[in-house]
């Protein structure tokens, strides 16, 4: 309800106008105008005097609207923009979902207009989501062809895994030294699953994991290096493991060579190798973490390579 007698001009107030014109009614309030309208002046009823008596009326009530309006206008644009945000996350995990699960193969085009049909979005969210996978290193685009999913070739691998060796055994080394208790049981409960994962396979007399553990795997593999990474308390190698991708690639690539990869051995020695990290970090021994982090990647490059190799075979063969 208003409070000034002057009712037409206290509805006018408190019409939700722009925002150029709540920075300049909050101007107005604090400027002294002449006194109220008279009967010897009556042409100045809608003159600045009456403005300004009304507001002297209202002035805590209409503070309280621009507040208010202020505040709605925050909220609707913070909603669009959380939308949009979310559009795009949504995009990106179902896009990169089909990647891993090979429905996108390597190879493959992306097609915008496709994958909004399907997603039931814009285009615009499709697009932001195939940039970020690019800039990942997931998507490369060719000029005058469009967007592709990228296809990591076995020197490719072979170089990311000397380069992970370089990189990854000094911050193991690094980690020992810094790493808190939280981490360490992060790490033990990844160990974990993964020991679960490997137990089903000798219960089950499988040859190799199923697609759903193959995925969990990749997954407990890539969150156990990040904390490591994150572990050693080096930003600069952070930065720089980040920009080469010597993670995100390798373990990208894994999920390319399909999930017949992983068998009950190579998962058993896997997490041995993790245990002994680990009772490493435990006991801040940074070159012991060193050297066991660096023949751990090595057996991974030599059994990753030897797949491949396999498979290129098979493939020359048909």
């Amino acid at each position: 309800s208003c409070l000034s007698p002057h009712k037409t001009v206290c509805k006018s107030i408190a019409f939700p106008f722009p925002t150029a014109g709540l920075n300049k009614l909050f101007f107005l309030s604090k400027v002294t105008l002449p006194t109220p309208v008279t009967k010897a002046n009556p042409k100045s009823y809608f003159s600045k005097s009456l403005f300004a008596e009304s507001l002297s009326y209202n002035l805590t009530f209409n503070i309280k609207l621009i507040k208010v309006y202020r505040s709605r206008t925050h909220q609707q644009w913070t909603l669009m923009e959380d939308t949009s945000k979310n559009l795009t996350e949504y995009s990106y995990q179902y896009i990169k979902q089909q990647m891993e699960q090979n429905v996108l193969a390597p190879g493959a085009r992306l097609v915008n207009r496709k994958l909004a049909a399907e997603l039931g979005v814009s285009a615009i969210p499709v697009r932001e989501a195939i940039c970020r996978l690019a800039s990942e290193g997931f998507v490369e685009h060719i000029q005058g062809s469009g967007a592709f999913v990228r296809e990591i070739g076995r020197e490719d691998l072979d170089e990311l895994y000397v380069l992970r060796d370089l990189l990854e055994s000094f911050a193991a080394g690094e980690a020992a030294l810094y790493i808190t208790p939280q981490q360490l049981d992060d790490l033990q409960f990844l160990i974990d699953e993964m020991r679960e994962i490997t137990a089903l396979l000798n219960e089950r007399n499988a040859k190799h994991t199923t697609p759903a553990q193959f995925n969990r795997w990749v997954d407990c593999e890539t969150e156990f290096h990040e904390i490591l990474i994150e572990a050693s308390r080096n930003r600069l190698l952070k930065k720089v493991i980040q920009e080469q991708r010597a993670i995100t690639d390798v373990f990208y690539a894994l999920r390319q060579l399909k999930h017949k990869i992983i068998t009950p051995q190579s998962a058993e020695e896997t997490c041995a190798g993790k245990e002994q990290i680990l009772a490493a970090f435990r006991n801040r021994d940074a070159d012991l973490a060193r050297q066991i982090m660096s023949e751990q990647i090595q057996a991974g490059r030599r059994d990753v390579l030897a797949f491949m190799r396999k498979q290129e075979r098979g493939r020359n063969a048909t």
